[in-house]
């Protein structure tokens, strides 16, 4: 084994709203944050970043309660975490489910106060609410580093970056690029032009162009690799994220990608161990009121990318909530064929629909509801 260091692998968890998308927006001086739906990011992303001659590898990970399974694979691709607290609203449920993931992974991690721009904002008062949930932060009978942000004017951020450098190179992060290739999905999507498309970070050997490439579920050669700019790539290294394009069909978020012609049979499978306190905490939602003598409500669900699908389809209550499909895609003629038959609704996540398929639902007296954000979907659903 030739183990060379390695970029680290840095998750970004919080609460809704605390700044999470636009404190990496300022990190990689781009305008996702801008040009997300309600300004919050609505699935992966990993990006990778230069700082003081050091590379840094970004994920991205979504802040609703919804993304529940979402974050928790966040954390187990990830060496290190960022928890973004805003220094106005303290901790929030989604920060202390963010706390509840991080236990559990074992993963190191600093608490990024942000926000400290705004007037009357108290850091103490967040320090001693992060303590009432056994995050114990310096000065606080703790070894947790705390760094004041402003994800908006760019105060701290460098000071955020050496601390993550200086916690990646005490963990001396390694990997072996000629070793037999393992990269993580963490997100895949359909594109009309360039087929099914896998972000992926790279664990361990090196992904290359025309690469023969499987994971438990589909298989595919590789037709282009690119980085998160649409740069494109030849090779890509351990700790280094990557879209691939040339998979037969979507892979699955938390697949592990492997070279076709490497022989894995001395390696030892390691299975997935589901925490208990984590198993079954995504937020369900709450339709008791459709029990009552009433059928089922019945969905038909179509979002943008794989994740944001699970994440939907996992907050549904199965006692209450039947659903006829869920697919990654446009809304289909199919579609509305299936709805008309069954009564069903259709749900469509980051999806525009043609007026083709707006005026058959019409005259087939189907329903679609669109959404952009994820949690107004779940507040109608709850409606």
């Amino acid at each position: 084994m030739a183990l060379q260091p390695r970029p680290p692998v840095i998750t970004i968890m919080g609460h809704v709203d605390h700044g999470k998308t636009t404190l990496l927006d300022y990190i990689r001086k781009s305008s996702v944050a801008a040009g997300e739906s309600g300004g919050i990011t609505q699935h992966i992303g990993a990006y990778q970043i230069e700082f003081k001659g050091k590379k840094l590898t970004f994920i991205d990970t979504p802040g609703h309660a919804a993304f529940n399974k979402m974050r928790e694979r966040g954390a187990k691709v990830t060496d290190l975490i960022v928890l973004v607290v805003a220094a106005d609203d303290g901790v929030k449920p989604q920060t202390i489910e963010s706390i509840r993931h991080i236990k559990a992974a074992g993963v190191p991690y600093v608490v990024a106060i942000n926000k400290t721009d705004l007037p009357n904002t108290y850091p103490d008062v967040v320090k001693g609410e992060l303590a009432q949930h056994d995050v114990l932060v310096v000065g606080y009978g703790g070894d947790v580093e705390t760094v004041p942000v402003s994800a908006k004017t760019g105060a701290g951020v460098d000071t955020l970056l050496e601390t993550l450098m200086v916690m990646a190179e005490l963990n001396n992060y390694q990997a072996d690029s000629s070793a037999p290739l393992k990269a993580v999905v963490i997100e895949s999507s359909k594109d009309a032009q360039r087929g099914s498309l896998a972000s992926v970070i790279v664990q361990q050997g090196t992904l290359t162009v025309r690469q023969d490439i499987y994971t438990d579920s589909v298989e595919g050669r590789i037709r282009a690799l690119t980085n998160e700019t649409g740069l494109s790539l030849k090779e890509v290294l351990p700790g280094c994220p990557a879209e691939i394009i040339g998979f037969s069909n979507l892979p699955a978020v938390g697949e592990t990608v492997y070279d076709a012609s490497q022989d894995y049979s001395n390696e030892v499978i390691e299975e997935e161990v589901v925490s208990p306190e984590l198993d079954g905490e995504a937020p369900a939602l709450d339709f008791d009121f459709l029990l009552e003598e009433r059928e089922k409500l019945k969905l038909i669900i179509r979002a943008d990318v794989t994740g944001t699908l699970e994440a939907i389809t996992q907050t549904l209550d199965a006692e209450s909530v039947e659903q006829m499909s869920a697919a990654v895609g446009p809304v289909t003629e199919q579609d509305i064929e299936l709805a008309q038959t069954t009564g069903s609704v259709i749900i469509a996540f980051h999806q525009k629909i043609s007026n083709k398929i707006k005026t058959m639902a019409k005259e087939s007296g189907v329903r679609i509801r669109t959404y952009d954000v994820i949690y107004h979907l779940i507040e109608d659903l709850q409606k």
